[in-house]
């Protein structure tokens, strides 16, 4: 475990000031609204809401799409990098 801070410690280290900044920044805003009970509850509706609306995908439903199905999601694989 210490080796693991400390490897982290030194990738911090690497980073310019206004990385280190921003990554400070990150992590008391993201600690601050994960931490933020309305905001949590929130979140949590919002899954919840969207876990009641999904439905499960088998191996069968993924062997079954069409070929362009599958293309656009060969294309969308590609382009993915590019955002």
């Amino acid at each position: 475990m210490r080796e693991r801070w400390r490897k982290l410690a030194e990738r911090f280290a690497a980073l310019k000031p206004r990385e280190r900044a921003l990554v400070l920044l990150g992590v008391v805003i993201g600690g601050a609204l994960i931490y933020d009970a309305p905001f949590a509850r929130t979140l949590e509706a919002s899954f919840l809401h969207e876990l009641a609306q999904a439905r499960e995908v088998s191996l069968a439903d993924l062997q079954r799409r069409t070929w362009v199905a599958r293309s656009v999601e060969a294309l969308a694989r590609l382009a993915a990098p590019l955002f």
